[in-house]
């Protein structure tokens, strides 16, 4: 597995933590996941549609959204 796949599923992990934290109400927790996420996907730099498709559809239980990138992150997380 390449570093950029790498960084990207686990941006996504992260994306996904956040999430399941929102739903718990631990709001720094979100914020704190939400913002590894961004840091995350920065690193990768999505370019294209390829690029900023997901690597699975579910994590946790969280559905992915069909396309993810930092600012789908910050969109859907309100940061």
């Amino acid at each position: 597995m390449d570093w950029r796949n790498n960084w990207k599923m686990q941006a996504e992990n992260c994306y996904a933590q956040a999430v399941v934290c929102l739903g718990r109400a631990e709001l720094d927790q979100a914020k704190h996941y939400g913002e590894k996420a961004i840091e995350l996907y920065e690193r990768v730099r999505i370019e294209t549609l390829q690029d900023a498709a997901p690597t699975r559809m579910q994590i946790f239980g969280i559905y992915l959204p069909d396309i993810m990138h930092e600012d789908v992150v910050k969109k859907k997380l309100g940061l």
